[in-house]
């Protein structure tokens, strides 16, 4: 009793090709969506700037509205200092993307990966 019995005519494989069906159109969906996105692009583009344009004051206002909410997450996280692994420099939490590009940074990395390097 506690054994399935599976006919003879239904071995699994409808239910593989109904999902794999499934699969397939999502996909095909998923990427009708991309294209119809990558078409609107500039057209969204083009409507916040001419929104931003007309209502200059409901923008400064809620951009006012979201700094105020947010200045303390700002403040604690300028205050966070950071030493780089690769290079041992210190800097801010905030400044990590910048301290990416520096002299400093590049030249150790690429005394790190050198070939010539001792190991």
């Amino acid at each position: 009793m506690s054994e399935l019995y599976v006919y003879p005519e239904d071995d699994g494989i409808t239910e593989m090709q109904d999902l794999f069906k499934q699969m397939v159109t999502v996909a095909t969906q998923n990427a009708l969506h991309n294209i119809e996105v990558e078409k609107n692009k500039e057209k969204m583009k083009e409507y916040r700037k001419e929104y931003r344009q007309k209502n200059k004051e409901k923008v400064k206002e809620s951009n006012d509205k979201w700094l105020e909410k947010n200045k303390a997450k700002m403040l604690e996280k300028r205050k966070i200092k950071m030493t780089c692994p690769e290079c041992g420099g210190v800097f801010r939490k905030d400044n990590w993307n910048r301290h990416i590009l520096t002299q400093k940074h590049k030249i150790a990395i690429a005394i790190k990966n050198s070939p010539y390097r001792k190991k």
